[in-house]
Formats: C-alpha cells, sequence, structure tokens
C-alpha cells in the first residue's frame, strides 16, 4: 500500500491521505461523500452489521457491554455524524491549538512532537470510533485512516494492525518526502 495522494481539507491545518489501493480518500472512506454517492464505512448500516456480529465478543464485554448489534450500529453512525463535523469544526477554528486539542497520541502519556501518530476519538465518553493521523507539526494533521477499537490494543485485531501499518507507512512517506513545508 502506497500513498497516491494527499489532499488539503483546511488550508495549512488538516490533510487526508488517499491510498493507492482505494478510489476516496480516508475521509470519504470512513464518513462518506453524498456529492459523489460514497457511503462511508461509518455510515453503511450492513457493513456495520457484519462488522457488530463478527466481533459480537468484543462488544458484549464487561468494558462496552452492549449485548443487541442494532444498538451499536446506531451509536456508530450517531458518533461518526458528531466526529466528523468537530474534525472540521476544530481545523477551521481560530484557535491555533484545536486540533492539538482533538488529537492526543497514540501510544497514551507521551507528550506531542513532530511526526508522531495521533488518534482522535468519537465524541461518546467511552467511544470505540478512531480517526488515526500524523501530526506533522503544532495543530497541522495527516489524516491515515480510522477504524472501530473494541479491544484494549490494537495488535490483536486484524483491521486494527493495518491501521497502524497505514501510520507507519504515511509517517515515513512524510518523512523521505519532507512534508513538513506543505
Amino acid at each position: 500500500m502506497k500513498v497516491q495522494t494527499i489532499f488539503e481539507v483546511v488550508k495549512d491545518k488538516l490533510y487526508v491521505i488517499q491510498w493507492d489501493t482505494k478510489q476516496v480518500d480516508e475521509l470519504i472512506d470512513l464518513f462518506g461523500d453524498e456529492s459523489i454517492e460514497h457511503i462511508g464505512q461509518w455510515e453503511d448500516v450492513e457493513s456495520l452489521r457484519n462488522f457488530f456480529n463478527e466481533f459480537g465478543q468484543d462488544l458484549r464485554s464487561d468494558f462496552w457491554g452492549i449485548t443487541r448489534t442494532r444498538d451499536a450500529v446506531k451509536r456508530t453512525i450517531r458518533e461518526a455524524t458528531i466526529l466528523k463535523q468537530r474534525l472540521v469544526d476544530f481545523a477551521e477554528s481560530k484557535n491555533e491549538d484545536n486540533l492539538d486539542e482533538l488529537f492526543t497520541p497514540l501510544n497514551n502519556g507521551i507528550e506531542q512532537h513532530e511526526y508522531q501518530e495521533h488518534k482522535a476519538y468519537g465524541p461518546e465518553h467511552k467511544s470505540w470510533l478512531r480517526v488515526y493521523a500524523i501530526r506533522i507539526s503544532e495543530n497541522r494533521y495527516v489524516i491515515t485512516g480510522g477504524a472501530i477499537k473494541l479491544t484494549p490494543t490494537m495488535n490483536t485485531r486484524i483491521h486494527l494492525q493495518q491501521e497502524l501499518y497505514k501510520l507507519h507507512n504515511a509517517l515515513q512517506y512524510l518523512i523521505e518526502n519532507n512534508f513538513i513545508e506543505i
């Protein structure tokens, strides 16, 4: 998987990767886009139902405690709508620190710095939605993907391991191509 292109979403603040294996960029792949009639992963009821049926054991864990797939699907669609709006609002805000407040380092407890892997959570107190990005400088991020994370670590599920791979791959690309001077 290689970086096909990087799009600017909000000038000098928010960018998104399109991988060579996909027809759309990662934001559209996650959240959808009505103008091109693309249904995003987090709004596709059938795909979400299949996902939560496959990972029902994780969903029913003591941590989440959700027993009905239908409830998980509704929650995901609702949270995704809010998360997408928060992402754009934070990026478009005049407050210089907004995106740095939304994104946190991928590994908890580490200070933010350039060329570092980050995550943003959905709006719920306990949210399983994650948007993954590389922090390229203060309040500037490149989104690499996103996932539903129902487990404590990313190493136990293939879809989360793929997100780690995308983060690492994007980080290498950004470093090799001196992306700090956008």
